[in-house]
């Protein structure tokens, strides 16, 4: 198999960890090779190539001019290259990111006003979260629902990109509808787009499958295959464009092919977001207050769908070039949010990473988040100087770069793994997919999210429940009640009711009732007062109410609530904590362990014999209380640490409490 060329890994310097932390190009940048130089140098290029077009099309999409697309692309490389941690991630404009501009800004007919103000506040927004370490929320994205999403975008993509795959253009929203278009337009098809795109999707499968070819990566031929496998996409668009521009010359007027046309020149123009209001295409003039309640709820939906985009990525591909190799949410929301807040100053969209771009990014070889660099750098050099060079880059063939792209993130194999392993999961994995198909991704992704926290909550707050009679060394009786999963305010009811029925069970209504704490974390406010509450109501029927074991934050908790301290316990005062409770040794019981000073146990004289090892014999005004002056047939038990097996062997044994 035809590898890559050994390169080293990234190598964490010496230096404080939460700079290395906060700067991921820290890590990767001391062990950066001219071998990985030329990785990253190829998979920006290639991406510059597809993002250029992308960035045009999404700029449409959002419903504001196409320059304003191709100011995104150009500012998110440049930072995300300092602060982020994906290499697969090419910050800029992204289908998802366009769908939601244009459904907040939709009433003002997507003022670029509005749209950079949107941009600002997604980026502000994206900063306090990570300030405040709120990473963690993006773990309960699942394995199910990222493998869903990141299929369900595949085929989306997929199905979009037949319109330019056969030259056709039309407005269409959803899979459905591009399909019912397409089918509507089949005789509008254009021959030499369709011809052309075909041709490209083959000749990059062709060079798709060089990676399988088996070469050894150290000699000329091994590296001709490596270069040519991760390079296909950037040698696929430049020979299209090539041949594009060459018969346009020879067809004068006619254009053979669909090609992506005029951009405008110019680098991005700088300037401060509207604070002091706008005024949009048909003159309406919005203060700032006003424009604020215009965006609405998009000044939070917009940062999140963007954050859960980037971290979907992450956790779609295995690429993260941080100091533990661990996925940082939090660095990413940091990242992220500085792209937006920046390019807010430069007329930009809001902005994210793209699954088809993270796709042609990993096909092409990309090895750190500097091939985003490249990126930037090319599209700036385009909006500078090369604008015309790129005129006649074919749409097809783009688009048959990212159905190649995107084709390898359906997975299908999980499918039935999940059959086997877990039905509940694969639901999710179901419902998760048609959402994303029939509603949107943001909206799929949100409802996986929410069907793992409800599955993640459901045994917090119904937990399950045993209760079990015991009884102690000392041959105290006590119902042990265990909670499943501890005892939190969701659940809290639930396990003060299944205490009050076990205490209410037959024969038990005089036993003291025992929760087992072992799996109480922590104590919340409204679960302490609960079992203050439940310690009330058992006292009031004559039975008393034990905490076993509680953690030392639990009891600091339950004593503010108000409940006393002689109502929990470790584990081995339990024996105290019972005495005097209702005892089960009789004749023919079991012979229990004895606590020190507490009982004694009369039997025959065979138990003599382990005196020595048991015990010590009873004191005369013990032997007289007990009316019994045979010595040798008393035993008093300091058994403590002894065991049940140890005790006499005798199937006559009696109990009675030292006088």
């Amino acid at each position: 198999m035809c590898s890559r060329p050994a390169a080293d890994g990234p190598r964490a310097p010496r230096g404080p960890r939460w700079l290395l932390r906060r700067l991921p190009l820290l890590v990767w940048l001391p062990a950066y090779t001219s071998g990985v130089a030329v990785a990253d140098l190829v998979a920006g290029l290639t991406l510059g190539l597809t993002m250029m077009p992308q960035s045009i099309a999404y700029a449409q999409l959002a419903g504001v001019d196409p320059q304003y697309g191709l100011y995104s692309a150009a500012v998110g490389g440049f930072v995300y290259t300092l602060l982020g941690s994906i290499k697969q991630v090419v910050i800029g404009p992204a289908s998802i990111m366009s769908i939601v501009t244009l459904q907040f800004t939709r009433g003002v007919k997507s003022s670029i006003a509005f749209v950079n103000l949107l941009t600002f506040f997604s980026g502000l927004v994206q900063l306090a979260m990570a300030v405040l370490r709120l990473g963690f929320l993006v773990d309960f994205i699942s394995t199910p629902v990222v493998s869903a999403f990141t299929s369900a975008t595949a085929i989306i993509i997929m199905v979009a990109q037949l319109r330019p795959l056969l030259g056709l253009r039309f407005d269409a929203h959803g899979c459905v509808e591009t399909l019912v278009g397409v089918a509507q337009r089949i005789r509008e098809v254009r021959l030499a787009d369709t011809g052309l795109g075909v041709a490209s999707m083959a000749f990059l499968l062709s060079f798709k499958l060089l990676s399988l070819v088996p070469a050894d990566p150290k000699r000329p031929a091994g590296r001709a295959l490596w270069f040519l496998s991760i390079s296909k996409n950037a040698l696929c668009i430049t020979i299209a464009t090539v041949m594009a521009g060459q018969l346009h010359a020879s067809k004068e007027d006619t254009k053979l092919f669909a090609v992506v046309e005029h951009m405008p020149p110019g680098l991005p123009p700088f300037s401060l977001p509207p604070f002091g209001g706008a005024t949009t295409a048909d003159s309406r003039t919005f203060t700032f207050p006003e424009m604020l309640g215009e965006l609405g709820v998009g000044l939070l939906v917009t940062p999140v769908v963007g954050m859960l985009i980037n971290v979907a990525i992450g956790k779609a591909y295995e690429g993260v070039v941080t100091v533990d190799g661990k996925l940082d949410a939090s660095q990413e929301m940091l990242a992220l949010g500085s792209c937006n807040l920046l390019g807010s100053f430069m007329q930009a969209m809001p902005v994210s990473g793209a699954l088809t771009r993270s796709a042609v990014a990993e096909a092409s070889g990309v090895r750190t988040p500097l091939a985003g660099l490249y990126c930037s750098l090319l599209i700036v050099a385009a909006l500078a100087w090369l604008t015309p060079h790129f005129y006649f880059i074919p749409r097809t063939t783009l688009a048959a770069v990212l159905i190649v792209a995107v084709g390898s993130l359906i997975d299908i194999r999980i499918v039935p793994r999940l059959w086997r392993t877990s039905k509940r999961d694969l639901a999710v994995l179901v419902a998760t997919f048609l959402t994303c198909l029939w509603l949107g991704v943001e909206v799929g992704l949100v409802l996986g999210m929410a069907m793992d926290a409800t599955r993640l909550l459901q045994p917090w707050a119904r937990p399950s429940m045993t209760d079990t009679l015991r009884t102690t060394e000392a041959g105290a009786e006590y119902v042990l009640v265990r909670p499943s999963l501890g005892v939190l305010y969701p659940g809290v009811d639930v396990v003060r009711q299944h205490a009050v029925d076990a205490a209410a069970g037959p024969g038990r209504r005089e036993l003291a009732i025992v929760v087992d704490c072992s799996t109480i974390v922590s104590v919340d406010y409204t679960a302490a007062v609960a079992l203050v509450s439940l310690a009330g109501e058992l006292g009031e029927r004559g039975q008393r109410l034990l905490l076993l074991g509680p953690t030392a934050e639990a009891r600091a908790a339950l004593r503010g609530a108000g409940l006393p301290a002689e109502a929990m316990c470790a584990e081995h005062e339990l024996h105290d904590a019972l005495r005097g409770e209702r005892g089960t040794c009789g004749r023919g019981a079991p012979p229990p362990l004895l606590q020190a000073q507490s009982l004694i146990c009369l039997c025959s004289r065979r138990c003599g014999r382990r005196r020595r090892t048991l015990g010590v014999q009873p004191t005369a005004a013990q032997d007289r209380r007990l009316g019994d002056g045979d010595n040798d047939s008393v035993w008093e038990g300091d058994l403590t640490t002894a065991s049940a097996s140890a005790a006499p062997e005798s199937s006559h044994i009696l109990m009675k409490p030292l006088l």
